[in-house]
């Protein structure tokens, strides 16, 4: 799952810090060439109907589908995915995209491996018999942080994902399947992104997107669950529904939204059905690009939701459950996982997709190449109207980096105030009076009433701005150039500190921030830290923390340990915190 994007809270507050899993199925026993038994204790509480048609291994319902998921089987998958980090361009991460596209080839998929320029997907087509120009994806990304074996984010969800295909791919269905291991997820969310523009060119119909994104840290001790900052507020039944359970960790989230709510619907059924807690969170149209709701955005369904297409993120929700989330605190490794839990997980997942793909038992494998990618390679992605960098529009405008669901556009509002200097907006944030290729930015400023801003240039990578500058992500594809600061020594001004930045391309920097009155310690999830201290959220603490930066050269006080975190930029920077908070 990528980090919360702590940068880009400057631009406004965020109501959401993040999003706030022992299954029934066969024994173990192997069958060649994917040949499987039936499951043992079948759909629930008997045997399927009599249809007149043959049932297949696995027979032709949802819930007899759902009662084939193997605990042993996704065991052993997640063993051999999690061994090693699977960071991009490794050994690792070229063995999980191998094991992708071998075992969906091994279970009678179509298989594609969609090189996109900087990634590779592997997208795995059981082409529909009645309805095959409408897709239901089940998917889960590959790739894992620097320096962490990852085995809840996200070898847990490739594991489901690949569980799901081998079940799913015994009956034949309306829909088509497609069932994908997406790319660098961690860089950006850049893998799934590719292959929404490209589903979207085609015109693609998609009509479910289940994304599994950390579906294996569980635990029933009382107050094992964290809530994020206003999640009562947004969602009171959910938000009482885990206070009653005092807090336990022991459910699966589901957040849906309005596009397609009868999938979500269906997981939350399917995971009634097989002892899983649910809880499901929908988002509605014009909530689901909110930054208030940023968190509810970190994984591969929010490519997706931005073209208009349904998504789905199955999570155990990643740090306000599991302590060890990107390696913070110690490993990510498989022995943390529960794996009946996460069976459980597989089990609702099934049980949803067959729902929405339609069986159709006893149908004849398709003949024509219907929901099948083309070989006439991937039509390009789309640009934007106007080049934010250069600043240049014709008429006279502005080419501006308008944060809003347009993005960069040209725009009226062309002004003349040069870099560094003050600024104000005049409408939306890049709608202003700077110059062309600049953008009005709080950043290096203290709060202010009325609020000063200043000129800063737009970029798309660090390699644009000046020596002791990078640039500080706005949106995925540009910034501003922001100067470094650092946490031990540079002075920023009075009523700033020097804080973490997002950086394009998915890095950590550190620049020079508003700062507010919040002590070491104290809950920074309304407000700022004071100077020298940065707003830890991704400690396992009930609320975001201020802590104090640390490093070999900087140690902590007594009582307290430096703890690395791996996206607080530099290797050797942590924060001092108290192990176990």
């Amino acid at each position: 799952m990528t980090a919360n994007v702590w940068g880009r809270l400057l631009l406004g507050a965020g109501l959401l810090s993040a999003c706030g899993e022992n299954a029934g199925g066969g024994g173990g026993t192997e069958i060649a060439d994917g040949a499987l038994p039936a499951a043992d204790g079948g759909p629930g509480d008997g045997a399927p109907a009599d249809t007149g048609v043959p049932e297949g291994p696995c027979g032709n319902t949802p819930e007899s589908l759902r009662g084939c998921v193997q605990t042993e089987r996704y065991a052993t998958e997640l063993q051999g995915l999690a061994t090693t980090p699977r960071e991009v361009d490794t050994a690792q991460w070229q063995a999980a995209q191998d094991r992708c596209a071998s075992e969906l080839e091994r279970l009678g998929f179509r298989v594609e491996r969609h090189d996109y320029g900087t990634g590779i997907n592997v997208i795995g087509v059981l082409p529909g018999v009645e309805k095959p120009d409408e897709h239901v994806i089940v998917a889960a990304h590959y790739d894992s942080v620097i320096g962490c074996g990852g085995a809840d984010d996200n070898a847990s969800g490739v594991a489901g994902a690949l569980e799901a295909a081998r079940v799913l791919s015994t009956q034949r269905y309306a829909r088509t399947l497609v069932v994908a291991c997406w790319d660098e997820e961690e860089q950006g969310l850049i893998g799934s992104t590719a292959y929404a523009r490209r589903a979207k060119a085609r015109e693609t119909k998609i009509v479910a997107n289940y994304t599994l994104e950390m579906i294996g840290y569980a635990s029933d001790e009382p107050h094992s669950q964290r809530l994020p900052a206003g999640l009562d507020l947004v969602f009171p039944t959910q938000a009482r529904q885990i206070a009653d359970n005092e807090f336990r960790g022991d459910f699966i989230t589901v957040v849906g939204d309005d596009i397609n709510p009868a999938a979500p619907a269906a997981m939350e059924a399917h995971g009634t059905a097989v002892g899983l807690p649910v809880v499901r969170l929908e988002l509605v149209e014009g909530f689901r690009g909110a930054p208030e709701f940023g968190d509810l955005r970190r994984s591969d369904h929010a490519p997706f939701w931005d073209l208009g297409y349904p998504g789905i993120m199955v999570t155990d929700t990643s740090e306000f459950r599991n302590p060890n989330y990107h390696c913070a605190w110690a490993p990510d490794a498989v022995d943390d996982i529960d794996i009946a839990f996460a069976s459980k997980v597989v089990q609702a997942v099934v049980g949803s997709a067959a729902e929405q793909l339609e069986v159709r038992p006893g149908a004849p494998a398709p003949t024509s190449d219907a929901g099948v990618p083309s070989d006439a390679g991937t039509p390009p992605a789309p640009v934007p109207a106007c080049d934010a960098v250069t600043g240049a529009c014709d008429g006279g405008r502005k080419c501006a980096l308008v944060l809003d669901d347009e993005g960069i556009r040209c725009v009226d509002a062309a002004g003349d105030v040069a870099a560094g200097q003050s600024c104000t907006r005049t409408g939306a944030p890049g709608i202003d009076d700077c110059g062309p290729g600049l953008f009005c930015a709080l950043f290096g400023l203290p709060l202010s009433t009325p609020q000063q801003r200043q000129c800063l240039p737009v970029c798309r990578t660090t390699a644009e701005c000046g020596e002791g500058a990078f640039c500080a992500a706005l949106t995925d594809a540009a910034g501003v150039c922001v100067p470094r600061c650092d946490p031990f020594g540079d002075a920023c001004a009075a009523g700033t500190r020097c804080a973490l930045y997002q950086e394009t391309g998915n890095t950590y920097d550190y620049s020079c921030a508003f700062a507010g009155a919040v002590s070491e310690g104290g809950d920074c999830s309304r407000d700022a830290c004071a100077p020298g201290l940065e707003c830890d959220r991704i400690a396992h603490t009930l609320t975001p923390t201020c802590r104090a930066y640390c490093d070999a050269a900087h140690p902590c006080p007594d009582g307290k340990t430096c703890v690395r975190r791996t996206d607080y930029g530099r290797p050797t920077v942590g924060l001092c915190a108290t192990p176990g908070e």
